[in-house]
């Protein structure tokens, strides 16, 4: 069973700092947290680089480089089985160029996106009001 494992390469963090935005893929039957996780790190990224990602259903990527935002078909392929997760467990991995932001439902996917923003995209929240991006 994976436990809060924290597995990032050199590959998920050019990902976001590449000038071209990347797409955010969600499962085709997304749940609304995985909704409300993709749309906070489509958020974000737009604070960061001043361009939204979109945000697609897995099977309209037609094999661009994505974020993986869920229990996707590609995460389950990749051995990421998120049924398997407890609430609080979250998990990111790269795949070549591409990057898995998967967790345990209902808080576990919204920690991996915050972990996410705070680790790899240097984001800081200090209070409600206040953050540094």
């Amino acid at each position: 069973m994976i436990k809060k494992l924290f597995i990032l390469f050199a590959a998920s963090t050019a990902i976001v700092l590449n000038a071209a935005i990347p797409l955010i893929c969600l499962p085709d039957k997304s749940t609304p947290t995985e909704k409300t996780a993709a749309s906070e790190l489509a958020d974000y990224i737009q604070k960061i680089t001043d361009s939204k990602p979109q945000i697609i259903a897995e099977s309209a990527n037609k094999k661009h480089e994505a974020i993986y935002v869920g229990n996707t078909v590609f995460a389950n392929q990749n051995g990421v089985k998120t049924a398997t997760f407890s609430p609080d467990e979250w998990l990111l991995l790269s795949k070549g160029n591409d990057l898995i932001i998967a967790g345990g439902d209902p808080r576990g996917i919204l920690y991996a996106v915050y972990h996410y923003l705070e680790d790899v995209c240097g984001v800081r929240w200090f209070n409600v009001t206040e953050n540094k991006i």
